[in-house]
C-alpha cells in the first residue's frame, strides 16, 4: 500500500510540474519572443523596432465590449497590423489588403470573421480544426467570404467574390421556392436562416462520405454536411423531395461558401454599413422564386419530388391571354391553397414592391401584338379567316358570329355592331382583349392570323349588303318620302325624327346645308364617324341612301354653295388662345369632343375640308349651340378671318397626337346614371356592369377599348338579333323595353366611366346548373384534376384560394382555349378538342365549381 501511494504521489508530482512548465512557458509567450526576432530582420525603423523590443511578453487580447466576448488571437499574430510583416511567415504575417483599415480588431476582434474559439491560448484549440466537440472551427481559404454575410448584403461590391458567385446560382436555381432565409421564400424545405449553426450531432454528411468531405473541408462537420446536402440532395434522407438539380463540384463549392454564411449574427445594428439596395428585376424575383415549379421561362413542370404535381405554365400564351393583374397578384400574394404554393405576400415574405414585379415580367412574357400598319400590309384572307374563327371564336361567338342560346360571348354579326367596327377597331379588341371577360388578347395568333381573322369579319358588311339588296330595298329615282321612313328607321335615333338633332349634331340648319353637298353627306352616312356614335352604312343599298340625303336636303330650299379646296395657314400660337376661350368648352381642351363635335379626331377631318370647317366657324349652325364667330354676323363673340384661320391651324395640330386623345368625352352625372343604370341596364349587364346575359360592359377591358359614341351608338340602335333592344324609341320594330332621354344616356355613360367602377369591378354574373355540372365535370374534368378539383397531378380548382382568385370568365376563358403544349385541351364546341361542350354547359360546370367553395 505505501509503494502504490508513493508511485501514485510522485506521478501527481511530475503533473504538476508538467503543468507548470507549460503554465509558465506557454505558446504565446514562445510566439512573442520568434516576433521580436522577426521584427530585427523585417523592420529597419529604429523607432518602430524599439517600440516592439521594449513590449513586455504578456498575454494580448481584444475585449469586444459591443459583441461580448473576448480574442486573445492577436497574442501569437503580433504583427497583423504592422505594414513590414506583410512578407513574414506566421502566425506573424500582416493582414492581407486593407480590410483591417475599416475593421480594426480592437472594434471587431478576429473570430466575428474568421470564427473559432477566440478565448484559448493554445494554437490546436483557438482553431480547433479537428478538435473534437468544436462546432465552430476556424474558417480558412474563401468560407472566411461566409461571415460577410454577417453585415453586408451586396457581396460582389466588397470582394467576396466566391460568396457572391455561390449566391447567384442559390438564387438562379430557385432555391428559395422551398427553403425561407430571414422570413422569405417556400415552406417545403427547411428554413435556412441558421443553417450554419446547426448541431455537428444533428446535422452531418452521410457515412459513405463523412471521411472525404472533414478531409476536404478540415474536419468542419457542419461545412460538409451543407456540401453534401447541395451536391447530392438525395443523400439524406434518400426520399428528399428537394430537387436535384445536378450541380457540378464547380457549382456546389460556391453555394456552400454561401450557406455557410447563414448564421445568427451577433453584430451590433450601429456597425452595419448603410449600402445601396440591390436592384432586383422581375425576371431575377422569378427566377429566385418562381422558378422551380412553374419553369425557367415559364413553361411550367413536372415534378416527381411532389409526386409527379405539375407546375402551372404561367409563360403559356393562352393563359397570359386571359390572367389579368388582379387574379395574378391575388394568387401570388394569398396562395392557390393547394399546399405547395406559398402565400408570398404574407408567409413567403415578399413585399408588393417585389410582387409588382414578378407581375409585371409574367405579363412581359406574353407575345407583343403586331402592329396594326403590319396587319394592314398582311391584308388578310377572308377564307382562311372564316376557319381561325370557326376554331378559335365560334364557341364563345356562335359559328357564323350570329345569335345562339346562352353564348358566353356577344354576337358579332349583326347591322348595329358591323356598322360601328373599323379594321381598327377589330385590331384593338382582338389584340387587347377585353380584361375582366372571357375574351383573350388574341397577340399569340400572330399577324398574318390576325389580318385574316378581320377580313373575315369585315366580310359580314358585303353580306349585309347583299341582304339588303334582296330584300328589295330601294328604286328607282330618289324620293324624299322614302328617305324620311329610312332616316326615321336608321338615323333618328341620334338626329331626331324631323332631323332637329339630339346625340347626334342637327343636319337641317340653313348654314350647313348651303354647304354640305350630296357627296359630303353620302360620304358620311356610308364611312360614319369614327370614335363617335355615328355608324358606317355602308350595307344600305346606294338608293336607300341616296333617298336618305334627300330628305335631308329637302330642308333647304335655297342655293347650295361650292367650296373650293384651300389649305389654310395660319397662327398656330394665336390660335391656340382663341381656341381656349372661344372653342374648347364644347369642343374638349384638344378637340375630342363634348357638347360640339369631336373637331380635333381624324375621322373629323378625313370626310372634311377646311374651307367647310372655316364656313361652320364663321357662320355657326341655327338651331345648335354653334354660333357665328366673325365680326358683324351677330354672334356671342366677334373675331376677325384671320382668326379664324388661326384657331383653325391650332385645331390642326391635334391630329399629331390623336392617340393621346381619351376615348371618353360626354360630361354627365355619375349619381344620376348609376340608379337610371341600375333600373334599365342592370337586369343583363349586372348592376354595376360587371356582366350578366349581357357583356360587361362596366369593366375596363371594354371601357378603355371603345369611346363614348360607341356606348350611345349601341344604346340607340340596339343589336338585331339579340336582347339588346334600343333604347330611344326609334326603333323600327317598336320593341324597345324603355326610353332613354340624351341627358340619361350621358349620365349612364358617366357612370360607367367614374373611377369607382373601374377599381372595384364585382364579378361577372353566371347562370348556370350546378347538379349537371356536376355530373360534366365527373365526365370531363376529374380524370385530371381529380374528385372534387383536388388530389390529382394537375392543378387543384377545388380549393377556396384559387376559386376565390379566379373570375368565371377567366374559368370561362380557359376551357374554352385550353393550353396549347399542355394536357389542357380545348372543351367548348368547335374547338376540336377532346370534346365539345356547349356554352350552357361550360357555365353548368363552373357554377359546380363555385358550390365546392362554400
Amino acid at each position: 500500500m505505501r509503494k502504490f501511494f508513493a508511485i501514485s504521489s510522485i506521478a501527481a508530482l511530475l503533473l504538476l510540474l508538467i503543468a507548470a512548465f507549460i503554465n509558465i512557458r506557454p505558446e504565446w509567450k514562445y510566439y512573442q519572443r520568434q516576433y521580436k526576432k522577426v521584427a530585427r530582420e523585417k523592420i529597419k525603423d529604429e523607432a518602430i523596432l524599439k517600440i516592439i523590443l521594449d513590449k513586455d511578453i504578456s498575454l494580448e487580447q481584444n475585449y469586444i465590449s459591443s459583441f461580448g466576448k473576448v480574442d486573445r488571437c492577436v497574442a501569437c499574430h503580433l504583427g497583423i497590423e504592422n505594414p513590414f510583416m506583410s512578407d513574414a511567415p506566421q502566425p506573424f504575417t500582416a493582414h492581407p489588403g486593407n480590410l483591417l483599415k475599416i475593421h480594426p480588431t480592437e472594434k471587431y476582434g478576429c473570430t466575428v470573421c474568421h470564427e473559432g474559439q477566440g478565448i484559448a491560448t493554445k494554437t490546436r484549440d483557438a482553431h480547433g480544426i479537428g478538435v473534437p466537440y468544436v462546432e465552430r472551427p476556424m474558417l480558412t481559404g474563401p468560407f472566411v467570404q461566409s461571415s460577410c454575410l454577417k453585415c453586408h448584403e451586396n457581396l460582389r461590391d466588397i470582394g467576396a467574390d466566391v460568396a457572391a458567385r455561390g449566391e447567384k446560382i442559390f438564387r438562379e436555381k430557385g432555391c428559395q421556392n422551398c427553403h425561407k432565409i430571414k422570413g422569405v421564400g417556400g415552406h417545403l424545405g427547411p428554413d435556412l436562416t441558421l443553417i450554419s449553426d446547426a448541431s455537428i450531432y444533428l446535422k452531418h454528411a452521410t457515412e459513405p462520405n463523412l471521411h472525404e468531405y472533414l478531409k476536404r473541408f478540415k474536419g468542419n462537420y457542419n461545412t460538409a454536411f451543407i456540401y453534401e446536402s447541395v451536391l447530392l440532395p438525395k443523400a439524406q434522407p434518400p426520399d428528399s423531395a428537394m430537387v436535384d438539380f445536378h450541380l457540378t463540384e464547380a457549382e456546389a463549392f460556391p453555394v456552400t461558401v454561401y450557406l455557410k454564411g447563414m448564421t445568427k449574427s451577433n453584430v451590433p445594428s450601429s456597425y452595419i454599413p448603410v449600402e445601396a439596395q440591390k436592384e432586383e428585376t422581375g425576371r431575377e424575383l422569378f427566377m429566385e422564386f418562381c422558378s422551380v415549379c412553374h419553369g425557367r421561362d415559364g413553361e411550367g413542370t413536372k415534378l416527381p419530388e411532389l409526386g409527379n404535381k405539375i407546375g402551372p405554365a404561367i409563360g403559356n400564351q393562352q393563359f397570359l391571354a386571359i390572367a389579368d393583374r388582379a387574379m395574378l397578384e391575388y394568387i401570388i400574394t394569398n396562395s392557390k391553397g393547394s399546399g405547395s404554393m406559398p402565400a408570398w405576400g404574407t408567409a413567403g415574405g415578399l413585399d408588393r414592391e417585389r410582387i409588382e414585379k414578378i407581375i409585371n415580367y409574367i405579363k412581359s412574357l406574353r407575345v407583343p401584338s403586331p402592329t396594326y400598319q403590319e396587319i394592314i400590309e398582311a391584308g388578310g384572307n377572308p377564307q382562311y379567316g372564316a376557319e381561325l374563327f370557326m376554331a378559335n371564336c365560334s364557341g364563345c361567338h356562335g359559328f357564323d358570329g350570329k345569335h345562339e342560346i346562352d353564348l358566353i360571348g356577344p354576337t358579332l354579326n349583326n347591322a348595329q355592331l358591323l356598322s360601328m367596327s373599323t379594321p381598327r377597331f377589330w385590331y384593338d379588341t382582338l389584340t387587347k382583349g377585353r380584361e375582366g371577360t372571357a375574351m383573350p388578347a388574341w397577340s399569340f395568333l400572330g399577324g398574318e392570323q390576325l389580318a385574316d381573322i378581320i377580313s373575315y369579319l369585315n366580310s359580314w358588311k358585303a353580306e349585309l349588303y347583299e341582304a339588303g339588296k334582296a330584300n328589295g330595298r330601294g328604286g328607282a329615282g330618289t324620293s324624299v318620302a322614302n328617305g324620311k321612313e329610312y332616316f326615321k328607321m336608321n338615323c333618328a335615333g341620334c338626329h331626331g325624327i324631323n332631323a332637329e338633332g339630339k346625340i347626334g349634331p342637327s343636319l337641317k340648319s340653313p348654314e350647313f346645308l348651303r354647304v354640305a353637298s350630296r357627296g359630303y353627306l353620302k360620304k358620311v352616312i356610308t364611312e360614319g364617324r369614327e370614335e363617335t356614335a355615328m355608324p358606317a352604312f355602308s350595307y344600305l343599298q346606294p338608293q336607300v341612301i341616296s333617298d336618305i340625303v334627300s330628305y335631308i336636303k329637302s330642308f333647304y330650299a335655297g342655293p347650295e354653295k361650292q367650296l373650293p379646296y384651300i389649305k389654310i395657314r395660319g397662327s398656330e400660337y394665336n390660335g391656340e388662345k382663341i381656341y381656349k376661350r372661344i372653342c374648347a368648352q364644347c369642343h374638349g381642351i384638344r378637340g375630342q369632343g363634348g357638347v360640339g363635335p369631336g373637331i380635333g379626331r381624324n375621322g373629323f377631318w378625313k370626310q372634311t375640308s377646311e374651307a367647310f370647317i372655316k364656313e361652320m366657324a364663321i357662320y355657326g349652325r341655327s338651331g345648335t349651340q354653334m354660333r357665328a364667330n366673325l365680326v358683324g354676323k351677330g354672334g356671342l363673340v366677334e373675331i376677325s378671318e384671320i382668326d379664324i384661320e388661326d384657331t383653325i391651324a391650332y385645331i390642326r395640330t391635334f391630329l399629331d397626337d390623336e392617340e393621346s386623345l381619351n376615348p371618353a368625352f360626354i360630361d354627365g352625372d355619375a349619381q344620376f346614371g348609376k340608379e337610371r343604370f341600375e333600373r334599365v341596364c342592370g337586369q343583363c349587364h349586372g348592376r354595376s356592369g360587371e356582366g350578366g346575359i349581357g357583356p360587361a360592359i362596366g369593366k375596363s377591358g371594354f371601357l378603355n377599348s371603345v369611346t363614348d359614341g360607341f356606348i350611345e351608338a349601341m344604346a340607340v340602335r340596339g343589336r338585331d338579333g339579340t336582347e339588346m333592344r334600343s333604347f330611344t324609341g326609334t326603333s323600327a320594330t317598336g320593341d324597345e323595353l324603355a326610353r332613354l332621354e340624351e341627358k340619361e344616356l350621358a349620365n349612364i355613360i358617366a357612370y360607367l366611366r367614374r373611377s369607382a367602377v373601374l377599381t372595384d369591378p364585382k364579378p361577372k354574373l353566371l347562370v348556370g346548373t350546378p347538379i349537371t355540372g356536376k355530373m360534366l365535370f365527373e365526365r370531363n374534368c376529374a380524370q385530371c384534376h381529380g374528385e372534387e378539383g383536388r388530389n390529382s397531378f394537375a392543378p387543384e380548382l377545388g380549393n377556396a384560394k384559387f376559386l376565390a382568385a379566379a373570375s368565371d370568365s377567366y374559368l370561362q376563358a380557359t376551357m374554352a382555349l385550353g393550353r396549347h403544349q399542355t394536357l389542357m385541351k380545348p372543351m367548348i364546341r368547335g374547338g376540336s378538342g377532346v370534346v365539345e361542350l356547349t356554352s350552357h354547359e361550360v357555365n353548368d360546370i363552373i357554377s359546380y365549381l363555385r358550390t365546392l367553395n362554400k
